[in-house]
């Protein structure tokens, strides 16, 4: 089964609807969604062959985990569940929050789901940890989509932040060529621009 954007909104309508049916109407869950999810929620790809689910604290994450997984199943669809910060071998920064967006569309038919978009630059850190080749192809939908304005001097910001300590010489390769394909289209910071202009 492939999810594309509606099929991932139903999903994330009737997951609000179980949860509010368990615990009532006043719980609040909150999570970041990324990998394919994040692709398909920002326009950038289709479909996805499961939904990906970041959870920062433990309450959301037994939740999702005791009714997401089995509505998954019904969907006939992975729910791949993370928890706080860990990313296969590699882990976010403590704030990777605050770069975070709430993703605002068809928030009311889950208002009890405080859905978030984890940053294009955790995303894009994430993919250079793997690097396949898709992972690769999903970094250039990020970098030439114009949807997003990557700021070198933030992104490497989170890349001394991120922990990425059990690949570190694989990663730093991965960056270099990133740096070499990307770096005259990657943004000046707002300072640097308003000197610019100066």
């Amino acid at each position: 089964m492939q999810a594309d954007r509606i099929f991932m909104l139903d999903f994330f309508k009737q997951l609000n609807e179980k949860i509010v049916e368990k615990y009532g109407p006043t719980i609040q869950i909150k999570f970041y969604i990324l990998g394919g999810t994040f692709f398909v929620m920002n326009s950038l790809r289709n479909n996805s062959p499961d939904i990906d689910i970041l959870c920062p604290e433990g309450q959301s994450y037994k939740i999702l985990t005791q009714i997401g997984i089995p509505l998954a199943k019904e969907f006939e669809i992975s729910l791949d569940l993370l928890y706080k910060n860990t990313l296969d071998c590699t882990f976010l920064p403590k704030n990777y929050s605050r770069l975070a967006r709430p993703y605002k569309r068809e928030r009311s038919n889950h208002p009890n789901l405080k859905i978030w978009t984890l940053s294009p630059y955790h995303i894009i850190l994430s993919k250079l940890a793997r690097y396949s080749p898709k992972d690769v192809n999903d970094i250039n939908l990020i970098m030439t989509s114009g949807k997003f304005k990557i700021r070198k001097k933030e992104l490497l910001k989170q890349k001394n932040l991120y922990d990425y300590s059990a690949i570190k010489s694989k990663f730093e390769n991965n960056f270099k060529e990133f740096l070499n394909k990307y770096e005259p289209i990657l943004k000046k910071s707002w300072l640097e621009e308003l000197l610019d202009n100066s």
